[in-house]
């Protein structure tokens, strides 16, 4: 089972999560951005103090992010997984290759 970190409820009970046997826990950077008021807005004091707090507290190994954008590539943080990309930058290269 895979926990998603994607509220600021979410990191303010990080120690609560852990006690449930969750295999993995992931963080949605999107999502957890939005729930500070702060969409989008990754390189903000609150979204990165929060990411700071979820890396210290989760065990590296049971760690992953999703990661929209390149931006992300430079984290200190090494999760166990990694998911990159998304559904709609998909969608939108692919569209641009049709021959219409």
């Amino acid at each position: 089972m895979i926990a998603q970190i994607e509220t600021i409820q979410a990191v303010d009970n990080l120690e609560s999560l852990l006690e449930v046997p969750f295999d993995f826990y992931l963080v949605g950077p999107y999502d957890l951005s939005s729930s500070l008021l702060r969409p989008g807005q990754f390189d903000d004091k609150l979204f990165i103090n929060s990411l700071n707090k979820i890396f210290e507290t989760i065990p590296r190994s049971q760690s992953g992010i999703f990661l929209p954008t390149k931006q992300f590539f430079d984290l200190p943080y090494k999760p166990a997984f990694i998911i990159w990309g998304l559904d709609t930058n998909f969608l939108i290269n692919s569209i641009g290759q049709l021959d219409l």
